[in-house]
């Protein structure tokens, strides 16, 4: 497998963002993560993907998470340099930055979904396929003045966790139980052993970002007692530096030094995955998190919306959709998903799973968002598909977990 490497481009308004770059293949796919998520969530498609030598993938850091810059918001004046169309001119200026020609794959998660439609309506010649991954169109149809109120409000599950937060509660665990499935957390897994302060760039769909950004938001607005949990729930894979001058002087900054191999003698024992995804949520990092980023994110979130014109223009556009769904979502409900796919004639992929469905169902997201590549290949290519692929609508359902990879 080839090493990543990491890079900065400027985006339109002067804001320094950063992506990682995988592979060396003629297929291009632009990866855009969830809210105060870095590009690493992608870590388990990297890892299946780059294995054939066909793929390129570059994995943004949305403003206001990773190693990108954050810009200025605040609960009361959301709109800062946020928004889903601000957004998706960053990932238009990635893929320029990483020098790449011709249509691009485009596949996002969650707010990352939302960003993606709205990079689709952009520049939809420049787009090969679509992929959805647990998110909604947000104010399909369009909506009140500035957005509101937005036609999707904060699911059940979410108004949740903010409540048990601001009551005190545990961030991580709270987190945890809205991006997985209990009968996942639950599932003995190898302990990764990694020493206490050590970086994890291993993604794996973890949130941990999100955690620290919650609690310091939240914090911001009156939870005092959150204090002590936003210094625990840092972590190396989600912290981003203040972002100095210096670093404007250049698009490329070398990766991390990593850490030496340990030699092993015997195999890792099995923990429930919960305990070792709770190591990686708390895993401090070198910088604390900012809630400008999560105030950022958020006002992107409940702001998205496609106009009926702008639905109907990228259901004529050509190329395939694939909308996935966790049938467990608390985040984004099916029937939001469902809707998606419906009004943009994509194919809908239900798997058994939480809002994190590219972690926890990623054998068959995988071979979906693989089979959505090939068609739009085909389709950019003005070749005849081959194969069912997932163009043309429809609904399939994973109706038991694969084993991941």
């Amino acid at each position: 497998m080839e090493a990543a490497t990491r890079h900065t481009t400027v985006a339109t308004d002067g804001v320094l963002l950063s992506y990682t770059l995988v592979g060396s293949g003629p297929t291009k796919v632009l990866c855009i993560p969830g809210m105060c998520t870095p590009g690493s969530m992608w870590a388990p498609q990297v890892a299946a993907f780059l294995a054939g030598g066909n793929v390129s993938m570059a994995l943004v850091d949305n403003r206001g998470s990773g190693l990108s810059e954050t810009p200025w918001a605040h609960a009361l004046a959301w709109h800062g340099g946020y928004s889903t169309d601000q957004l998706a001119r960053d990932a238009w200026s990635v893929a320029a930055a990483a020098g790449w020609t011709g249509a691009v794959h485009i596949c996002g998660h969650s707010l990352g979904g939302m960003i993606a439609q709205r990079a689709a309506v952009q520049r939809p010649s420049a787009v090969a396929s679509l992929c959805l991954l647990a998110t909604h169109d947000g104010n399909a149809g369009g909506a009140g003045w500035f957005g509101w109120p937005p036609r999707l409000c904060l699911p059940g599950g979410v108004l949740r966790a903010v409540l048990a937060v601001v009551g005190g509660a545990d961030v991580i665990s709270t987190l945890l139980g809205l991006h997985y499935t209990q009968m996942f957390l639950d599932e003995l897994v190898p302990d990764e052993q990694v020493a206490e302060g050590e970086a994890d760039d291993r993604g794996g769909g973890v949130n941990s970002v999100a955690a620290a950004s919650m609690a310091a938001a939240v914090a911001g607005v009156g939870s005092p007692a959150l204090n002590a949990t936003l210094v625990a729930s840092t972590t190396g894979l989600a912290s981003r530096p203040a972002c100095p001058s210096h670093q404007r002087t250049g698009h490329t900054v070398s990766p991390p030094t990593p850490p030496p191999p340990r030699p092993t003698t015997a195999p890792p024992p099995l923990r429930p995955r919960r305990e070792v995804y709770q190591r990686r949520y708390r895993r401090p990092g070198p910088s604390p998190p900012r809630p400008d980023g999560f105030w950022g994110h958020l006002a992107a979130v409940l702001t998205h919306g496609l106009a009926a014109t702008e639905v109907t223009r990228l259901a004529a556009a050509g190329f395939p959709i694939l909308v996935v769904a966790g049938s467990a979502d608390e985040v984004v409900p099916l029937s939001a998903a469902a809707a998606l796919a419906t009004r943009l004639g994509g194919r809908l992929l239900v798997v058994p799973a939480a809002h994190f469905v590219a972690d926890e169902a990623a054998v068959a997201v995988n071979d979906a968002m693989q089979r959505a590549w090939a068609v739009g290949e085909a389709w950019a290519a003005r070749a005849p598909a081959t194969g069912t692929g997932c163009g043309g609508g429809g609904v399939l359902r994973v109706m038991s977990s694969p084993a991941l990879a």
